[in-house]
C-alpha cells in the first residue's frame, strides 16, 4: 500500500518581493488590506489536499504551510513512496526549490504536482506526473483506488482573528459543494481549470444536509463555508436544503459565492431559509460585459439582505479596456453608496489557459513579455500588480487607482467588522418578532453575535479612520447598549483593558512584519 504525503510550498510566504496576498491569508491580504490593525485575518487552509486525503485508502499526511525544516523532518521520518505538491500561479517560483528538498531527502519517491499553478506548464517538468483537474479522482487512479466511489467530506474548520485574537464565533466549518464554474468569465482560472464545467461534489439537497449535519455532529458548529463559484444557481439543491432543515429542526447558517444574477431570484427571506448568512458577489466592472452581473442594482440588493442581516463581499475588478480613472471612480462610489460590508479591488489579470490570456497572447499587449517570463513576476500575480498594456493608464497610474479604491472604502465606512456589526443589528431588530421559526433562529443567532462583539466598539471608535465613521460607531454602540442592556464588568474589562492593548501589539506586529507567518497544519489520514 502506497503511503502519501500532500503539502502546499513552505513558508515564509510574502515579504518584500511578493504581492500582498498569496493566497494564505484572503481576509487580511484582500478584503481587508486597508484596514489596518482592525482588519480581520484568517489562514487558508489548501482544501484540496484535505480531500484527496479524504477520499484514499492509503495512509497520508497532509501538511499545510510547513518550514523547510519540518517538511524534511517529515519526509525522513515518513518513508512515503508519493508526495503531492499543491501551489498556486503566485507561488510557482517556490515550487523548484520544495521539489529539490523532495528529491534530496527523499530520492525515490514519486512527485506529483497539483493546484491552479500547473496552469504554468514550464512547472510540469519538475514533477513525474501532473494532477490538472479534480484530484480524488486522479490520485486514486495513480494509486489504484476506488476509481468512481462517492466522495467523502473531510472535517476542516475555518477560523478568523481579529487584533491578533481569535474569533470563536467565527469558526465555521468547510465543504466544496463543487468544481469549476459553467459562467466562463475571461479572466477566471476556475472555469478554465474545468473548461467551463461545473462538477457537483454533492448531488442534491438531500446528499448537502446529510453532509452538513454528520460534520455538525463531528464539530458542534452550525456555521458553514460552501466553497462554490455559484452556489445559488441550483435552486432545487438549495430548496430541498431548507426543506430537510425545518423538517429536522436544524439551523446552519453559511458563507457562500453567487452572482448578481443568481441572487435576483430569491427573496432576502428565501436566502434566510435556506441558510446564508453571507454571500460573495462577483462586481466586477459594470461594462465588462458578464451574464452574471445582469441582476438587481447593487445598493438594491445590499438593502434588502441587510435588512434581514446578510453580509455581502463585493467583488470589483479594475483594468478592463474600458476603463479610464473617472470610469474607475463612478463605478466604485456606485458600490461605496451601497456599503458591502467586505470590498475586495484586485487588478485585471490573467492566468494561463483563461481566454484572457489568450486574448494578450494574441494581442502581444504583456508588460515585458507573459507573466513569469519576461514580464510581472509570478509572486506579483496576485491582483496588485498590471501584467499587460492598458490602453488609457500607465501601471502606475491604475495600481494607485486600486490602492486608492480599498483606502476610500475604509475612509468611508470604517472597519468590515463593524458593518457586520451594524448588519447583524439591523437583522435582529427586523427579524426578532417575526412569526416564523426559522426568521426567529437566525434573530438568535445576531443576537449572539452582538453580545460578543459589543466589546470591540471602543477601540473601534478610539482608532476610528475619520470623525464621521467615529461618530458612525458611537451611534451603533447606544444601539446596542440601549437593545442589550448595560455591559457587564468582564464585558467592560474586555473592552477598556484587553483590547486596547491587543490592538497596539497588533499595530506593532504588522508594522514590523512579525508573527505574519501561518503555522504548520499537519493532518494524518489513516495511520
Amino acid at each position: 500500500m502506497s503511503r502519501l504525503l500532500l503539502t502546499t510550498v513552505c513558508r515564509p510566504v510574502g515579504g518584500a518581493h511578493e504581492g500582498p496576498s498569496m493566497g494564505v491569508d484572503v481576509m487580511k491580504g484582500q478584503l481587508c488590506v486597508s484596514q489596518g490593525a482592525l482588519r480581520t485575518a484568517g489562514v487558508g487552509w489548501a482544501y484540496g489536499l484535505e480531500y484527496i486525503a479524504a477520499n484514499l485508502t492509503s495512509p497520508t499526511t497532509v501538511l499545510h504551510w510547513p518550514s523547510e525544516g519540518e517538511l524534511i523532518r517529515e519526509l525522513c521520518d515518513g518513508h512515503y513512496d508519493t508526495v503531492g505538491i499543491s501551489y498556486t500561479f503566485q507561488l510557482v517560483p517556490r515550487l523548484s526549490r520544495i521539489v529539490a528538498l523532495v528529491r534530496t531527502y527523499a530520492p525515490d519517491v514519486r512527485v506529483v504536482l497539483g493546484g491552479y499553478g500547473t496552469a504554468a506548464p514550464e512547472t510540469h517538468a519538475l514533477g513525474d506526473h501532473v494532477c490538472d483537474g479534480d484530484g480524488i479522482a486522479f490520485m486514486r487512479e495513480l494509486l489504484g483506488e476506488r476509481v468512481g466511489q462517492p466522495i467523502e467530506h473531510p472535517t476542516i474548520v475555518y477560523g478568523n482573528s481579529l487584533l491578533s485574537l481569535p474569533i470563536d464565533a467565527g469558526r465555521k466549518v468547510m465543504i466544496c459543494t463543487g468544481l469549476g464554474c459553467a459562467t466562463g468569465c475571461d479572466f477566471c482560472a476556475s472555469s478554465a481549470k474545468f473548461r467551463q464545467r461545473y462538477q457537483p461534489l454533492v448531488a442534491d439537497g438531500d446528499a448537502l444536509f446529510a453532509v452538513m449535519d454528520d460534520l455538525y455532529q463531528r464539530t458542534g458548529i452550525d456555521e458553514f463555508q460552501l466553497f462554490d463559484e455559484n452556489f445559488l444557481v441550483d435552486r432545487p439543491r438549495a430548496e430541498r436544503l431548507a426543506e430537510l432543515c425545518q423538517q429536522h429542526d436544524r439551523h446552519f447558517d453559511f458563507f457562500t459565492f453567487a452572482s448578481l444574477r443568481s441572487l435576483a431570484d430569491y427573496t432576502a427571506e428565501d436566502l434566510i431559509r435556506i441558510g446564508v448568512s453571507a454571500v460573495w458577489v462577483g462586481l466586477e466592472g459594470k461594462h465588462a460585459g458578464y451574464s452574471k452581473l445582469h441582476g438587481e442594482k447593487l445598493a438594491a440588493l445590499i438593502s434588502r439582505l441587510r435588512r434581514v442581516g446578510i453580509l455581502v463581499v463585493g467583488s470589483m475588478i479594475v483594468g478592463f479596456d474600458y476603463h479610464t480613472p473617472a470610469i474607475i471612480h463612478d463605478e466604485l462610489e456606485e458600490i461605496l453608496d451601497a456599503e458591502p460590508t467586505y470590498l475586495q479591488c484586485l487588478i485585471y489579470g490573467p492566468t494561463p489557459g483563461t481566454a484572457l490570456w489568450d486574448r494578450l497572447e494574441q494581442q502581444q499587449r504583456w508588460r515585458g513579455g507573459p507573466p513569469g517570463r519576461g514580464g510581472v513576476p509570478y509572486e506579483r500575480c496576485d491582483g496588485f500588480q498590471l501584467g499587460f498594456e492598458h490602453p488609457h493608464m500607465s501601471a502606475d497610474e491604475l495600481e494607485g487607482l486600486q490602492r486608492r479604491c480599498t483606502e476610500l472604502d475604509f475612509e468611508r465606512h470604517g472597519p468590515s467588522i463593524y458593518r457586520a456589526v451594524a448588519t447583524w443589528y439591523e437583522g435582529w431588530t427586523n427579524l426578532r418578532d417575526a412569526a416564523e421559526p426559522w426568521l426567529q433562529a437566525r434573530a438568535a443567532v445576531y443576537e449572539r453575535k452582538l453580545a460578543g462583539c459589543r466589546p470591540l466598539l471602543p477601540v473601534g471608535i478610539a482608532r476610528a479612520p475619520t470623525p464621521a465613521v467615529r461618530s458612525r460607531l458611537v451611534a451603533l454602540g447606544d444601539r446596542l447598549d440601549n437593545a442589550l442592556g448595560p455591559a457587564a464588568l468582564k464585558e467592560r474589562i474586555i473592552a477598556h483593558g484587553v483590547l486596547p492593548v491587543a490592538e497596539r501589539w497588533t499595530r506593532f506586529t504588522l508594522r514590523y512584519h512579525a508573527l505574519q507567518q501561518p503555522g504548520l497544519i499537519r493532518r494524518r489520514y489513516r495511520w
